[in-house]
Formats: structure tokens, sequence, C-alpha cells
């Protein structure tokens, strides 16, 4: 399955899609995927890495995990890790030209409506990484990914 920077996600070998989003239950972040031709699972967030919940409909049922696949070491690929952390303002990242920008890991404390990590397109045409919290520890990394032969 991929999750891609615009909210929607997709598998391959079935050609099905949805929508994707982060939330929060208590303590817990909550990934939602909102199939386009299934109902809704959610997935709780294990570990930075990890995302394990149920299967259900279509005569499926069972344990359902999505892990994180690594990705090539920087010096193969046009990309770079960014890390934002509470207290810190937005982060500038590239031009929208350039490239694109996608949430890899979101991690702290998410209890309540005051908690929020995002990776945006803001009015000056730029990719920033940036979030609120009320709580403590609330940080988030993003993947930068610079069009090949763009500097």
């Amino acid at each position: 399955m991929t999750l891609a920077a615009d909210g929607t996600f997709s598998r391959t070998e079935d050609h099905d899609s949805g929508h994707w989003t982060l939330t929060a239950l208590q303590d817990r972040v909550i990934l939602v995927l909102a199939w386009d031709h299934w109902p809704a699972e959610t997935v709780t967030m294990i570990t930075p890495d990890e995302f394990s919940g149920k299967v259900r409909g279509q005569a499926q049922e069972g344990e359902m995990t999505l892990h994180r696949i690594p990705i090539p070491a920087a010096g193969s690929a046009p990309y770079e890790l960014k890390t934002w952390r509470q207290g810190d303002p937005p982060l500038r990242l590239i031009r929208k030209e350039e490239g694109f920008c996608a949430l890899t890991m979101v991690t702290g404390s998410f209890q309540g409506g005051g908690e929020m990590v995002k990776v945006y397109v803001a009015d000056d045409g730029f990719w920033y990484l940036g979030g609120e919290s009320q709580q403590e520890g609330v940080a988030a990394e993003c993947i930068v990914v610079r069009y090949r032969g763009k500097d």
C-alpha cells in the first residue's frame, strides 16, 4: 500500500484506492483508510514504523499490520528527511515546482483537538512542515523528494 502526500492511497496488486487521514484517540495515533469501494478501516500506531488493526468486510476477518518500508540511502535518491518538533516554527522546505513532500512519522501525545501536524504548500509556493500542540513531545518527520534534474 502506498500513502501519497495528497491524502490518497492505493494498492497496486488489486488497484484498490481511497483517502487516508490521521487522527487521535486518547493517547494513540489512528490512521483512517477510507476505501473507495470498501468500508473504512482504522489502524493504530504501535511505533512510528508500524500500524495495526482489524480487517473487515467482504467475508474477510483478521489482523492487518502496516510497516514503513525503508527507503534507499540519501546518496542514491533525490530526497532528504526533515523533522519538526513542538515549539518550532513551521519548517520551510522546497518550492512546490521542485518536488513534493509527505509525512513519514508522527509522534507524541495527541489528546484532544489541540494537536496537529501537517506538511503543506503555503501561499508563497513552498512546502512546509509544522504543527501545533497543547501536550508534550509532538513531532513529525517528512520526506522531501526533489524531481530529478531540479535544484
